[in-house]
C-alpha cells in the first residue's frame, strides 16, 4: 500500500476503509495504490493442470511436486518461488484439491495457521478483515454448517490443522466475504485469492479504482482522479446489471445494503436499458413503445 497516496480510516457505521490522504494533492488517474501478492490463492480445478501454480501462466508445466504430485510448475525458478507457500499445504492438497474454491481457501488458511503461529492471533495478516459470522449464521446457517462439516471430514486424517469451532467459523467467514476472483487477460476467472490489504477497500457500484491481475499478484489502480480525503473503492459485483440485482447480490454475498451514488440514481436503470436510434442517436426508453426494429 502506497502510504504517500492513501491512508486507512475507520468510520462509525461503516467500519474500516482506504482513502486518499487528507493532506496531499489527491491521486492521479492510473496511479498504483496497492501492489500485493496473495495471502493465499487457489487455481480453478480445470486450470490446475494447464497453468503453472506459481506464475499462473498457461504453458507447458513439466515440473511436478515430488510430494503431492499435484502442484505443477513451468520452471525451476517458479517451483523455488512457490516453495514457501506450497510446503505448508503439500501434505493435504490432494484431499482438498477437488473442493469448492471457498473450502480450498479455508484449508490453505488452516495450513498457514498451523505452520506460522503468528497467523493464529491478532497479529495475523488478515486479523483486520471482516468475517460477518453473525450475519452468515442468521441468513445462511445451513450453508455454514455444511462447509464446517466438509472441512472436518476433509481433514479427519490431519487433525493437527483443525482449530476450535469459533475460530473455524471466522476463517470460513473471512474467505466467503473477502475473496477475489483472479482473472486472466480475457477476464475469465482462473482462480480465487485473498489479499490482506486489497480486501480492505470497500465497494461502490461506481468505483474509482480497479483491480488488475499479474498472475496471482493484484494491482489496485485509480480509474479516475481521487480527491484528497475521498474513499478509494472497487466494485464487488457487475456494475452493468440493474440496481436491484446488484443490491441483492451484495446483500446475499457481503451482507450490506449498498447506498452508493449509482444505487441512489433513480434514472440510471432506465438510461442503461434505453435503445439508441440508429438515425439520430437519441435514447429511446424501452417502455415508451415508440420504436420498431429495423431489419
Amino acid at each position: 500500500m502506497d502510504r504517500e497516496l492513501v491512508e486507512l480510516f475507520t468510520e462509525p457505521g461503516k467500519g474500516k476503509g482506504v482513502r486518499a490522504r487528507t493532506v496531499g494533492r489527491g491521486i492521479r488517474q492510473g496511479s498504483l495504490i496497492i501492489a500485493e501478492d496473495p495471502y493465499i490463492f487457489s487455481l480453478e480445478v480445470e486450470e490446475s493442470k494447464r497453468r503453472c501454480h506459481s506464475c499462473l501462466q498457461k504453458k507447458t508445466v513439466p515440473l511436478v511436486c515430488y510430494g503431492c504430485k499435484y502442484a505443477r510448475y513451468c520452471s525451476e525458478t517458479c517451483q523455488e518461488r512457490d516453495q514457501e507457500h506450497h510446503r505448508m499445504e503439500c501434505d493435504v492438497i490432494n484431499v482438498s484439491s477437488g473442493l469448492a474454491a471457498n473450502l480450498k481457501m479455508a484449508v490453505a488458511i488452516l495450513c498457514k495457521m498451523h505452520h506460522l503461529p503468528v497467523e493464529r492471533g491478532q497479529l495475523s495478516s488478515i486479523s483486520n478483515l471482516m468475517s460477518h459470522v453473525d450475519d452468515i449464521k442468521r441468513q445462511r446457517a445451513g450453508g455454514l454448517t455444511a462447509m464446517l462439516s466438509t472441512l472436518r471430514t476433509t481433514l479427519k486424517f490431519h487433525p493437527e490443522y483443525l482449530i476450535d469451532q469459533e475460530a473455524l467459523e471466522a476463517v470460513v467467514g473471512k474467505v466467503m466475504c473477502n475473496s477475489f476472483a483472479i482473472l486472466d487477460d480475457d477476464h475469465q476467472q482462473i482462480g480465487t485469492a485473498m489479499y490482506a490489504q486489497a480486501s480492505m477497500i470497500n465497494h461502490s457500484c461506481s468505483p474509482n479504482c480497479v483491480p488488475v491481475f499479474r498472475g496471482s499478484r493484484v494491482e489496485i489502480r485509480a480509474a479516475r482522479v481521487i480527491l484528497p480525503g475521498e474513499e478509494a473503492t472497487i466494485s464487488y459485483t457487475d456494475t452493468l446489471t440493474p440496481t436491484q440485482e446488484r443490491k441483492d447480490h451484495l446483500s446475499f454475498n457481503y451482507f450490506f445494503s449498498c447506498q452508493c451514488e449509482a444505487c441512489n440514481d433513480k434514472e440510471r436503470d432506465s438510461k442503461m436499458e434505453c435503445l439508441k436510434c440508429p438515425r439520430c442517436s437519441r435514447q429511446i426508453p424501452k417502455t415508451s413503445g415508440k420504436y420498431s426494429l429495423l431489419a
